[in-house]
């Protein structure tokens, strides 16, 4: 799905506002905007009512199930901070006021790499997964934190590992 500022859509969503959007006059909605400085500083004053897609928090706000899209400025009220060790899937990465990723798991032998997903933003503006370096992201100012209202994973006495 593509970024779109400010956005919650769900895929249904996305698709029936492509093809008539009842907030632009039934006229179609077009596939995403940009995050830009400018939209940064002007906040929820900048969302694009012409636009359909989902933000790196509304992603997050849609993963978690949460009724209504949660800014990068609020979900930390959601949220326990963590030590990054104790992450696991579904938590999130996130600088306050400018961006949020969600952890899918550690990639290889270490605790530097991880596969992780997000909404946005340069270069593909569009919900992805990619490898992040847990370092960049901590000199970034990324902080690990997980949702209070996640369920713990249930084990299974028959698989568990050791």
């Amino acid at each position: 799905m593509p970024y779109k500022w400010g956005g919650f859509d769900t895929p249904r969503q996305f698709v029936s506002r492509l093809n008539r959007d009842p907030e632009n006059g039934g006229r179609p909605a077009a596939a995403g905007d940009m995050g830009t400085p400018e939209k940064q500083a002007a906040g929820d004053d900048a969302v694009s009512r012409f636009a359909a897609g989902v933000d790196c928090s509304g992603f997050v706000s849609r993963c978690w199930r949460l009724s209504r899209p949660w800014s990068t400025r609020e979900l930390p009220s959601l949220c326990t901070p963590l030590d990054w060790e104790e992450l696991r899937t579904g938590d999130i990465l996130i600088v306050p006021g400018r961006h949020v990723l969600m952890f899918i798991e550690w990639h290889g032998d270490g605790r530097d790499a991880f596969l992780g997903s997000e909404a946005g933003p340069l270069p593909v503006w569009k919900c992805a997964e990619h490898f992040f370096s847990r370092t960049v992201l901590e000199r970034s100012g990324y902080r690990p934190m997980r949702y209070k209202g996640m369920r713990e994973p249930e084990t299974d006495p028959g698989t568990a590992k050791p």
